[in-house]
């Protein structure tokens, strides 16, 4: 199991707002396969998953905030 975490957008941004889940509890994701869409005030950008795996928990569901650092889901490689 592995965790993805909200990604640094830059230096003043500390929060995010997760705008779309692309997967679903249960879908299998490739390496570097966009995972989730992420929105700043400032910008707009995919998240990738960093290791394949199977999603199995959505920590911040669609239209929530979520911290620099928190966790968005939990996969299992």
């Amino acid at each position: 199991m592995f965790e993805i975490k909200v990604p640094a957008f830059g230096e003043s941004i500390q929060e995010v707002q997760v705008a779309t889940w692309l997967k679903k509890i249960g879908d299998w994701v490739e390496l570097d396969e966009d995972l989730v869409e992420l929105e700043s005030e400032k910008a707009s950008q995919a998240l990738a998953s960093p290791e394949a795996g199977i999603l199995e928990e959505i920590k911040v569901p669609d239209g929530e905030f979520a911290n620099v650092g928190d966790v968005l889901c939990v996969m299992k490689a």
